[in-house]
Parts: structure tokens; C-alpha cells; sequence
């Protein structure tokens, strides 16, 4: 191909034939014997895409993704009547777009991760009616999104992240019949625009990382289908929508690092999917809800970094409350070993004991409750949670000993219970050979191995570091020691 600076292996090799239709990456019509498709993604071609690609009015398919090219897009590659699959992207394109787009046969048109620059074009769906993805990611673009986008009825995809657009996010991307992805996360849009009734087919809506203000519409009556929403990492306030939290096929929800205050509501008796929910950095006050026990799918919760306050036992969402059903037991949560792998509830305002029923999370892999008021004995149901790789309870007032039990957890690799009034003996063997002091610091009455001998004759030599033992207990050791050894010379005496 003319524009090109590198080789393409498998092009001209053969003696016994010139015929490019056996060349690597080029399919043609067995009867017609033209070029039809071209897929040459991932072949490390540097140089530019030259005008000549033109020639080939049969091509339907043009696929130079995850390559190295350079210079404009030809604007002839724009009017090739047959081209179906246009995907450049991955490359370093740079200009913009083309006054006129004329691909009436166009159904995928991805020009991500190049250095387009400009406006998405308002004409795309002037001549293209029948498009039905476009992605136009991390392109350089600028401005909003065209109003004449609404004609290009067809798509079920559209991607527009990382970008620089701005602007409210129109409504009539909702209502568009066959969108089912929405992605513009990662611009600067600043409102979202919906209050219709009609209904919209979207399954995945991305807003995360812009510049939106204010209150989340409370408009996802609009989206039956809705399985994720993301919207992190924005400046929205108020309450969670109740049409949100409403939601019966919604499956994740991540309104992490926002503004939203107030008392957590979600109607888990109709959220039966969620297995999701990241409300992490926000103002959300009160108590955890209980109805969260009611969400039986729940893989992964965040709550740090908000204002709640909890105390007592727990039926958030380990255990059902008691019924008659059962005789005033506690009614044990359905799917035991579906436990969310990770729950997430540091910097809040938890006071009262660590739960104990923690420990029949079998299959928890991260809990994190540092920096709260939580205070007590560490309960030693916690040595249940086999499957536990990260436990964090440093930063609260946490008193007794470590249980022994806890050296059981097979897979523990990340351990702390810094800064609490812990005391007595540091559990020795396993995985707790591994961790060292600061996972055990600012706890004064905290030594190792024994609070006699540590330092002398069972220092801790595989993290080679001194025991945090009083030296105020070093004494007393010695001075019993001492005693008994003047005591024993006077009984042989006798």
C-alpha cells in the first residue's frame, strides 16, 4: 500500500503468484474477484493511509486499528460507497473531520485514540442513517454534541469518553430507539438534560468524571433495562433519585467522590440484581440500612469516607431480622457463599463492637473498617473468613488482645490493627510472620511473641525489626527472674 513506511509480512512472497487476494489482511469477492476487506489491525504499520484506498469502490470493510499511522484520514476514505466497518482507531491520526460524510452503507465507524481534534460532525448521519456504533474516544474533540446526532436512528452504541466535550448531555440520546450503551465519561459536561416519560432501551450509562452540578434527575423510570449506571467522580448533590434506587434490573451503581448527603434508601425487594453499590467519598449520614439485606446479589459494597453511624448487631447485610418464621433465631443470609468479596466501610462514624458474624463471610476477600469509633475486643468469629486477603481495623479503640485464631487465615496478606489500646502477645506463625511493626503500632501495651523474652531470645527474624514491648515490662521480667532465683538458692539451702 502506497503512504506506508513498513513492511506488511506475508505481501509479496509468493513467486508462483501475484494475485493480492492471497496477501495477508486482504479478503475479496470470490466471484468478482475485487477487494472487499481490508484487516491489517495489529501489524505495527507506521507511515500514512494514502488517497489511492479510494480506488477500491467494492471495499466494505477497513480495518487498520492498533498500528502506528500518521497524517490526516483522506477525505475519499469518507465517500467510499460500499465501506460497511471503518475502524482506524488506535493509530496517530491527527485533523479533524471531513466537511461531508457520504457512507451510506456505514454501520461501525472507530476513530478512537487518535489526535482528530475538532467537533464530532453534525452530518454524520446526513448520508450515514444506518450506523450503529460510533466511538470516537480519547480524540481530541472539542465542543457539544450535535443536536443533528437525534437523526441517527440506528445506533446502539455511541462513545465519546475522554474527551474534552462540554455542555449539557442532551436528552435525545435517551430516547434515541435502539441505543443500548451510552459512554461520555471523562469530558466536561456540566448538567444532564431528562425529564421525559417515554422509555429508552439503554443498558450501560457511563457520566463518570465530568463537571456535573446538582441534583441526579430523577428520571430512571425512563430506563427499564438500566444494568450500569457510573456517574462517579462528578459534583452531584441531594438525595439518590428514589427512580434510581427503584431500579429492578439496575446490576451496578457507583456514585463514588460526589456530594450526595442524606439517608441511604434502596428498595432491595426489587433491586434483586445489584451486585455493586460504590457510594464511597460522599455526605450520606444516618444509619446503614437494613433493607441492604434484602439485595442478595451483592458482590462488592463501598460506604467509606461518609458520615454513618452504627451500633449494635448487625442486619445490614449478613443477617435477616427475627421472625416468627423462626422462632426468634436470626434468619442466615440466602446465599452464604455468594458474600461479597469486599466491603468497604473506612472513614465513617461506626461506633460499638466489630460484628461478630463478620466471621461467616466465607468468602470475603477485603474488609476495611479503619478510621471509625469502633471499640471493644476483636471478636474471634473473625479467624471464619477463610477466604480473607486484606483486613484493615487500624484507627479506632479497639481493646483485649489479637486473637491467636486469626493466625487460621491462610490467605491474609495485608493486616492491621495500628493505633488502637491493644495489649498483650502479637500472634506468631503464618501469614502473621510476614507482617511487620506498623501493621501493629500505636498500640502501647502490644508486644511480640511473649512480653518476657521477645527481645532477647524469640526476636522476630524474618521482618528483623525489634518487638514494640514496654520496656517498663523488660524490667519487671528481670526482676521476677531475679526473685525466683534467690528464692530457689535459698530452698536448696534448707
Amino acid at each position: 500500500m502506497q503512504g506506508l513506511e513498513s513492511r506488511i509480512d506475508g505481501w509479496f512472497v509468493s513467486n508462483s503468484s501475484f494475485n493480492c487476494c492471497n496477501w495477508v489482511g486482504i479478503i475479496c469477492d470470490s466471484d468478482s474477484g475485487r477487494v472487499v476487506k481490508l484487516e491489517l489491525q495489529n501489524k505495527r504499520l507506521t507511515g500514512g493511509l494514502s488517497d489511492l484506498v479510494s480506488n477500491l469502490d467494492h471495499l466494505k470493510t477497513l480495518n487498520l486499528s492498533h498500528n502506528f499511522l500518521k497524517g490526516m484520514i483522506p477525505v475519499s476514505v469518507f465517500s467510499l460507497y460500499n465501506l460497511e466497518v471503518v475502524d482506524l482507531s488506535n493509530n496517530v491520526f491527527s485533523g479533524g473531520f471531513p466537511v461531508s460524510i457520504n457512507l451510506p452503507a456505514l454501520q461501525v465507524l472507530d476513530l478512537s485514540v487518535n489526535g482528530l481534534l475538532g467537533s464530532i460532525p453534525a452530518g454524520i448521519c446526513v448520508n450515514s442513517t444506518r450506523i450503529r456504533v460510533l466511538k470516537l474516544a480519547a480524540s481530541s474533540l472539542t465542543g457539544t454534541i450535535p443536536f443533528e446526532l437525534r437523526n441517527c436512528v440506528f445506533l446502539e452504541h455511541i462513545c465519546v469518553a475522554s474527551n474534552s466535550l462540554t455542555g449539557a448531555i442532551p436528552e435525545f440520546l435517551f430516547h434515541l430507539p435502539r441505543l443500548m450503551v451510552l459512554e461520555l465519561q471523562d469530558n466536561m459536561f456540566t448538567s444532564i438534560d431528562g425529564s421525559g416519560n417515554s422509555s429508552s432501551g439503554i443498558t450501560r450509562l457511563d457520566v463518570s468524571s465530568n463537571r456535573i452540578l446538582g441534583e441526579l434527575p430523577d428520571f430512571f423510570h425512563m430506563f427499564p433495562r438500566l444494568t450500569h449506571f457510573c456517574a462517579h467522580s462528578n459534583r452531584l448533590s441531594g438525595g439518590i433519585p428514589s427512580s434510581l434506587s427503584n431500579s429492578p434490573a439496575i446490576s451496578s451503581i457507583n456514585l463514588r467522590n460526589n456530594s450526595f448527603s442524606g439517608p441511604i434508601v434502596f428498595n432491595c425487594s426489587l433491586m434483586t440484581n445489584l451486585t455493586l453499590l460504590d457510594l464511597g467519598t460522599n455526605h450520606f449520614s444516618g444509619v446503614i440500612p437494613d433493607d441492604l439485606s434484602s439485595c442478595h446479589k451483592l458482590k462488592a459494597i463501598n460506604l467509606a469516607r461518609n458520615k454513618f453511624k452504627e451500633e449494635g448487631s448487625p442486619d445490614f447485610p449478613f443477617f435477616k431480622r427475627p421472625n416468627t418464621s423462626t422462632r426468634g433465631l436470626p434468619l442466615q443470609y440466602r446465599q452464604l457463599m455468594s458474600f461479597p468479596p469486599l466491603i468497604d466501610l473506612k472513614y465513617n462514624f461506626l461506633n460499638g463492637s466489630i460484628w461478630p458474624e463478620f466471621g461467616n463471610l466465607k468468602r470475603l476477600h477485603v474488609l476495611n473498617l479503619k478510621h471509625n469509633n469502633l471499640s471493644g475486643e476483636i471478636p474471634s468469629e473473625l479467624s471464619g473468613m477463610m477466604s480473607i486477603e486484606i483486613l484493615d481495623l487500624s484507627y479506632n479503640n479497639l481493646s483485649g488482645q489479637i486473637p491467636p485464631s486469626l493466625v487460621n487465615l491462610n490467605f491474609l496478606s495485608e493486616f492491621s490493627v495500628a493505633y488502637n489500646r491493644l495489649s498483650g502477645i502479637v500472634p506468631y506463625g503464618r501469614q502473621f510472620g510476614t507482617f511487620s511493626n506498623s501493621s501493629f503500632e500505636g498500640n502501647r501495651d502490644l508486644c511480640g511473641l511473649t512480653c518476657e523474652d521477645s527481645l532477647v531470645t524469640r526476636s522476630r527474624t524474618r521482618r528483623s525489626k525489634k518487638s514494640n514491648c514496654p520496656i517498663e515490662g523488660m524490667a519487671v521480667g528481670i526482676g521476677f527472674g531475679t526473685f525466683f532465683l534467690l528464692a530457689l538458692m535459698v530452698l536448696i539451702k534448707l
